[in-house]
């Protein structure tokens, strides 16, 4: 396939892909992202009033005031 390379052992088996990211990267990213959202699907949640709170204490929340 265009754009992808495997990387093989000393036995010929393959090991590890090549994948062109100028090329495949809306799909890379795409698949980071699931594979992001795999391995935190055991994670405990967290309330957003929560992290919103958190957020404000720390003065990391920007808050639009119109005039």
């Amino acid at each position: 396939m265009e754009g992808i390379q495997y990387v093989m052992d000393e036995n010929n088996r393959k090991v590890a892909v090549q994948i062109s990211y100028e090329k495949y990267g809306a799909v890379l990213d795409d698949l980071i992202d699931i594979l992001v959202v795999e391995g935190r699907k055991s994670e405990a949640s967290v309330p957003f009033q929560e992290i919103l709170d958190e957020l404000n204490k720390n003065g990391n929340l920007f808050r639009y005031v119109p005039d």
